[in-house]
C-alpha cells in the first residue's frame, strides 16, 4: 500500500492571497477590506487547478519522513543540530 502523499494546497494558495492582502492593504489602508480579499482570493486559489498541481508536484519531491515531522520540533527529529553559534 503506498503512503498518502500531504496536501500543500493551502500552502500554495496562502501564497496569492497573502500578496493580494498586503496590496490592499498598501492600497487603502483597511484591514477588513484586506481580510476579504485574502479570504476571497484564497478561496479562489484552492479550486484553482495549477494550485493542486503545485502541491502534488511538492508532495513528490519532498522526502516522505520530512512530511511526517511537519509541524514538529523537525530539527530536534532530523538529526541537525539547529543551535545558532
Amino acid at each position: 500500500m503506498a503512503a498518502q502523499l500531504p496536501d500543500f494546497s493551502a500552502l500554495i494558495a496562502g501564497v496569492p492571497a497573502a500578496m493580494q492582502a498586503i496590496q490592499t492593504w498598501i492600497a487603502f489602508r483597511d484591514r477588513k477590506r484586506a481580510a476579504e480579499v485574502y479570504d476571497d482570493t484564497f478561496e479562489q486559489a484552492l479550486s484553482d487547478i495549477a494550485v493542486a498541481e503545485e502541491s502534488s508536484l511538492i508532495a513528490s519531491i519532498i522526502p516522505m519522513h520530512s512530511c511526517k515531522n511537519m509541524g514538529n520540533d523537525s530539527a530536534s527529529n532530523s538529526g541537525v543540530d539547529a543551535s545558532i553559534s
